[in-house]
């Protein structure tokens, strides 16, 4: 009786060893990466902006495209926003966006702050976390940086002064 209930859980760790390789086969073979990282191709997203407009990171293939992670309720996104201004105002003449991709939970406190601090670049509200499990964001302020071949070229914070110099060399 023993043995036999021992061949059974045999049996059974066997099963479940192949059934938890091919799950794992398939999630590493799927377009949703784990952990984005720099060198790797910027997973593609499409969604609307706060305004119902279509946005696709596919559309921006020629420009140098900073994905922005933050909320307004963050203190640490809202003091790096001067930062994306000066970026903006120095960079948007020279094939550079700015996708800013809020977890905010309300949409009019959201157009609210866009709009009193003249934030003049697109504006994405990822409320469900759609956007942001693509690039497997964790914590808030983060970028990505994204060069015109769809390459990540900077992951980090918003303030990092290294940015603006990333951003100079790849809008030349």
């Amino acid at each position: 009786m023993i043995m036999k209930l021992c061949k059974v859980l045999w049996l059974i760790q066997i099963v479940c060893f192949f059934v938890a390789c091919s799950e794992n086969s398939a999630v590493s073979n799927s377009d949703i990466p784990f952990g984005v990282r720099v060198g790797q191709k910027a997973p593609l997203f499409s969604t609307y902006d706060i305004n119902g407009i279509s946005v696709s990171l596919a559309d921006f293939k020629d420009s140098v495209v900073l994905l922005h992670f933050w909320a307004t309720w963050c203190p640490y996104s809202r003091n790096s926003i001067g930062n994306l201004r000066s970026l903006w105002d120095n960079y948007a003449s020279r094939d550079f966006v700015i996708i800013s991709i809020s977890r905010d939970y309300d949409t009019a406190a959201l157009r609210n702050y866009i709009q009193t601090h003249n934030l003049n670049w697109r504006h994405i509200h990822d409320n469900r976390y759609d956007v942001g499990q693509f690039y497997d964001v964790k914590v808030i302020p983060m970028c990505y940086l994204i060069d015109k071949q769809g390459i990540i070229r900077f992951a980090g914070s918003p303030i990092e002064p290294q940015l603006s110099q990333m951003i100079a060399q790849l809008t030349k």
